[in-house]
């Protein structure tokens, strides 16, 4: 992490030869809002581990179906079959760093749930835990020892402080706590490690002053262009963040002296040499090793490209410029006029990372415009700027109260309004979904995949091969091939069968014996299993498919199926697993 230097635009005060005047006795301030955060922090991360290892369902109440995907391939790994989900064909259907750091668990000896706990685990402190001390950095630093609270004399500026403080500990520990805010970095994706480096690069942006191109050491900004790179390999999306960070330094750039033109350069290419290395290595590496230089997951959630969308995502642009070019003016206000605004923190910080908030506009135009699909862990950037707004707006508005109230009011009555306002969203919305955090029809479907992989292991061959749409918790509990639908953790050869309709010979190759899925319950069947069959082996196989599974459960969630989309209510689901007559596998001919 590069050092962050404050205060490198401020000159140094003029040596005038008189001897300073004897300091004034301090006045006890109470401890620091860092420090308060930190601890704050410590005892919410060890709360949530507790939930995590004490509560045998937890598992399945952080992750989603998705998570499986980088467990399974990330045990594949560790054990020596390579980057795949099936074992059959090779994948780059993830992101790199975090698959990296799930390979540790089943590399020392673990697997199924225990595994999962681990990864989840590691999510909380050094993912969660560590942003949220971050966070707190960030908080302490905009307040200065709470600089804005008014100058009183003694035991009130104290209790000003202390009361201040506790405002905003109070809002944090309700916000870090929300199982809805937590679900989005903990749940066994690549959120819970990108958004430790995100919360980093967001607090030295924060600290910057000026150019970030002048007035700091090469060794700082190969710092930052680590944070960038770590960033990207953590999330790939992240190249939108350096894209950001990028045009705002090269607006630095053009505004440079010609005379100082020359050192601008060079700093301009210390930060961004290696992101930018690291993003060329990796896309040729996937072009080299998968056929790819994009990942596969990527390309079959791609929108269809044609002129409304395009429309849609160059408005989403211009978008992101405004704000960058917005922010850029706010910083160049003087002080005093920052100070003088109604939410001097919030503002400041939008102002000095506005870059940051350029990039949140484009990862929501990418996935909403440019995918198809939209799941909660992509928007964890935007989560993260809001959560930091939200307890800076909280800072704003308790100084100017402790500025405002009536002089003869305490400062804790001062600050009542401010906590009662927050503090009864924030409860009410950490009750809510504490209910739904723990709701077994919301946990049901993940569950009844689970069992689906086990009866698999029961009951199947270790080479024998299955094919299955939301095949995360089936593959990675069945401990057998069990081949992607969705193409997400599939191969780039794959994807060309989606793309030419020839699915049915591709998995022909690969010998499927069976297909096993969650889905709806018309007349005692799913009919896409059979319609899979017969694309597959031909109309009298499937005819002939047995189904010697079928559990129903209740869920309450979103599914997509034959019946159609449905989501909301408590409704019954089905888990299947239809057998493929054995005379058509094996008379399907030679690949």
């Amino acid at each position: 992490m590069p050092t962050i230097q404050r205060g490198d635009d401020i000159p140094a005060a003029p040596d005038t030869g008189r001897t300073p005047p004897p300091a004034a006795s301090p006045v006890r301030q109470g401890p620091a809002l860092g420090r308060v955060l930190a601890v704050a922090a410590a005892a919410v991360t060890v709360a949530w581990l507790v939930v995590l290892f004490a509560w045998d369902d937890a598992p399945f109440a952080f992750t989603f179906d998705d998570a499986y995907y980088y467990a399974g391939i990330a045990r594949n790994v560790a054990h020596g079959a390579g980057s795949t989900f099936d074992t059959i064909d090779l994948t780059n259907g993830y992101h790199p760093l975090w698959l990296l750091v799930a390979t540790l668990p089943f590399l020392v000896g673990l697997d199924d749930l225990g595994a999962i706990r681990a990864l989840l685990a590691v999510q909380l402190v050094a993912g969660w835990g560590a942003t949220l001390v971050i966070i707190g950095r960030i908080l302490d630093r905009s307040v200065d020892g709470w600089a804005g609270v008014s100058r009183r004399e003694g035991g009130d500026q104290r209790r000003a402080r202390v009361a201040a403080t506790v405002t905003v500990t109070g809002a944090f520990v309700l916000v870090a706590l929300n199982p809805f805010v937590v679900k989005v970095f903990v749940n066994g994706l690549e959120s819970g490690l990108s958004v430790t480096f995100l919360a980093l690069l967001l607090l030295v942006g924060a600290g910057v002053r000026g150019s970030w191109l002048v007035g700091r050491s090469t060794r700082w900004r190969l710092g930052v262009g680590a944070l960038l790179a770590l960033a990207f390999l953590a999330r790939t999306d992240a190249a939108l963040l350096v894209l950001s960070l990028g045009v705002w330094c090269a607006a630095d750039w053009r505004r440079a002296e010609p005379d100082d033109r020359g050192r601008a350069t060079a700093a301009l290419a210390a930060l961004f040499v290696l992101p930018a290395v690291t993003i060329a290595a990796y896309l040729v590496s996937n072009q080299v090793w998968f056929g790819t230089p994009f990942q596969v997951s990527g390309l079959v959630k791609r929108a269809k490209l044609d002129a409304v969308t395009v429309a849609e995502f160059a408005v989403v642009v211009a978008i992101a410029v405004l704000i960058g070019a917005r922010g850029r003016r706010a910083t160049r206000a003087s002080a005093r006029r920052r100070r003088g605004a109604r939410f001097p923190h919030t503002g400041d910080f939008v102002a000095h990372t506005a870059w940051y908030a350029a990039s949140c506009v484009l990862v929501a135009g990418y996935y909403v415009v440019l995918q198809t699909q939209i799941w909660l862990w992509y928007f964890a950037p935007i989560v993260l700027y809001g959560i930091v707004l939200l307890l800076l707006a909280i800072i704003d508005m308790s100084e100017a109260a402790l500025r405002d109230g009536r002089p003869e009011a305490s400062p804790a009555r001062k600050l009542l309004p401010v906590q009662a306002i927050f503090f009864a969203l924030l409860v009410v919305a950490l009750v809510v979904e504490a209910g739904s955090f723990r709701d077994p029809n919301l946990l049901s479907m993940q569950q009844a995949d689970r069992d689906i992989g086990r009866w698999l292991q029961a009951n199947t061959a270790p080479d024998a091969v299955t094919a299955s749409w939301d095949a995360g918790a089936v593959g990675y509990f069945s401990h057998r091939p069990v081949v992607n639908l969705d193409g997400l953790v599939n191969s780039k050869e794959y994807y060309d069968a989606m793309q030419h309709g020839t699915t049915g010979a591709f998995l022909r190759c690969r010998r499927v014996q069976a297909v096993a899925n969650h889905g709806d319950d018309i007349g005692g069947e799913d009919p896409s299993f059979r319609e899979l069959i017969a694309a597959v082996y031909g109309p009298e196989a499937a005819a002939g498919a047995t189904i010697p599974y079928r559990e129903s459960f209740l869920f309450s969630g979103t599914t997509t199926g034959s019946a159609g989309t449905q989501s909301g209510g408590v409704r019954p689901v089905t888990a299947y697993v239809y057998q493929v007559p054995a005379a058509a596998v094996a008379a399907a001919g030679p690949c």
